[in-house]
C-alpha cells in the first residue's frame, strides 16, 4: 500500500510490472493529473491526516486483505480476485482511537491492530465489522511525542494470541481474546518496533533504539534472549526497523535503516549473516517472503529522492545465492 497516494500496488516480481487499484475518494489521480494552483499541497508528500493513509497490511481467513488506514481512521478492505477495493469500516470517533497502525489477522476471523496515535490497541470482527478498541495500560513514555506509540503486533501460530508491542514504552502486551484482558511485560530491547512468531511460537522483536534482536518464550512466561547487531563501525549502531521469519527456513531477516544493509539471523547458529544494499539512502520498513523463497521488501524513505536514483523499489534477494551465477539476485525498480 502506498500512504502517500491512497493505492494499493500488485507488482509481478517476474516482470517487475506494477498494477495501482486508488481507493475511492483517494488522492492517487489528483497526482496524476498534476496541480492547479501553487498553493495546492503537494500530492504524495508524507501527509496522511489529508487522505485515507494507507499503511499495513495482511490477509484474513476470507481472503481478502484488511488495510490500516491512517488517516482516515478506518479498516479498508481490498479483494486479490478482483483487485478491487470494497467499503471501509470506519472506527468511531467517540472511541479516541488514532492513527491505525499496523494488522494482523488470526485464524478466528479478527482482524488486530495498533493504534500509533493513541494508547490502544483494537480488532476488527471481519465477519460483522464490530471494532473493540481496548485501552492499555499506562506507561511511562521514552520518546518526545508524549506517547508509547502502539506499534508492532503479531499472532501467535501456536494459540492464536495477538502480542503487541509499544515502541516508546518498552513494553510488550498480549490481549486474552476471550476477556480482552492485558498482561504486559518490560521489553529486553529498547524501543521495541515491529515482531513476528516463528512457527513454533517464538516471538522476535526488534530492538530499534540500541541495535539489538530479542528472542521471547512466551510458553515459558516471557523468557528472553537479546542478541547484539553487528556494528557498522565502531560506535555506529544498527537501527533494526521490522524483521520476518523465513517460512521454509524460519531464519530472521531483519529490515536495517542506517547503515544500507539488511540482515539474516540464524537461529540455530545464533548467527547474523549481513547483506550490502544496492542503493544508499535506503530505508526498508517490513520483509515477506515469495513463493520460490525470495526475501522480499520494498524500499521506499521518506522523502523518496533520499534514496540513491529517487526510484522507489521492491528488493527480492535468493537466500540460495549462488556467486557463479549473478542472476539468481535482482533489484527490479518500479
Amino acid at each position: 500500500v502506498d500512504q502517500g497516494l491512497d493505492h494499493i500496488v500488485v507488482t509481478d516480481p517476474t516482470t517487475g510490472q506494477s498494477e495501482y487499484f486508488p481507493q475511492a475518494d483517494g488522492r492517487a489521480m489528483e497526482y496524476r493529473e498534476g496541480y492547479t494552483s501553487a498553493d495546492q499541497e503537494v500530492i504524495g508528500e508524507f501527509n496522511p491526516g489529508s487522505r485515507h493513509g494507507p499503511h499495513s497490511l495482511d490477509l484474513a481467513i476470507d481472503g481478502k486483505y484488511y488495510v490500516t488506514n491512517a488517516g482516515s481512521r478506518s479498516i479498508g478492505v481490498f479483494d486479490p480476485a478482483k483487485n478491487a477495493w470494497e467499503p471501509s469500516h470506519a472506527i468511531a470517533a467517540e472511541t479516541g482511537a488514532v492513527y491505525p497502525h499496523t494488522i494482523r489477522a488470526d485464524k478466528k476471523g479478527y482482524a488486530w491492530f495498533t493504534l500509533a496515535g493513541s494508547e490502544h490497541v483494537a480488532r476488527l470482527d471481519i465477519k460483522s465489522g464490530k471494532f473493540d478498541v481496548i485501552d492499555l495500560p499506562h506507561a511511562t513514555s521514552g520518546g518526545i511525542s508524549g506517547g508509547t506509540q502502539p506499534y508492532g503486533i503479531d499472532i501467535n501460530p501456536v494459540d492464536d494470541t495477538m502480542w503487541y508491542s509499544r515502541l516508546f514504552g518498552d513494553r510488550i502486551g498480549h490481549v486474552n481474546p476471550e476477556t480482552l484482558e492485558i498482561t504486559e511485560y518490560d521489553s529486553p530491547v529498547r524501543g521495541p518496533r515491529r515482531m513476528r512468531f516463528d512457527d513454533k511460537g517464538i516471538l522476535w522483536v526488534t530492538g530499534y533504539s540500541e541495535g539489538e534482536l530479542a528472542r521471547v518464550d512466551v510458553s515459558r512466561g516471557f523468557d528472553s534472549t537479546v542478541y547484539q547487531m553487528p556494528e557498522f563501525a565502531e560506535g555506529f549502531r544498527p537501527a533494526p526497523y521490522a524483521l520476518g521469519v523465513h517460512p521454509d527456513t524460519q531464519d530472521i531477516w531483519i529490515n536495517e535503516n542506517m547503515t544500507d544493509r539488511i540482515f539474516r539471523f540464524i537461529p540455530a547458529e545464533e548467527r547474523f549473516v549481513v547483506y550490502p544494499l544496492p542503493l544508499s539512502g535506503s530505508y526498508s520498513r517490513d520483509m515477506t517472503f515469495s513463493a520460490e523463497g525470495r526475501v522480499c521488501l520494498s524500499n521506499n524513505p521518506i522523502p523518496p529522492p533520499a534514496l540513491e536514483g529517487a526510484m522507489l523499489e521492491i528488493l527480492c534477494i535468493d537466500p540460495n545465492y549462488n556467486p557463479a551465477n549473478p542472476s539468481m539476485i535482482s533489484s527490479t525498480q518500479n
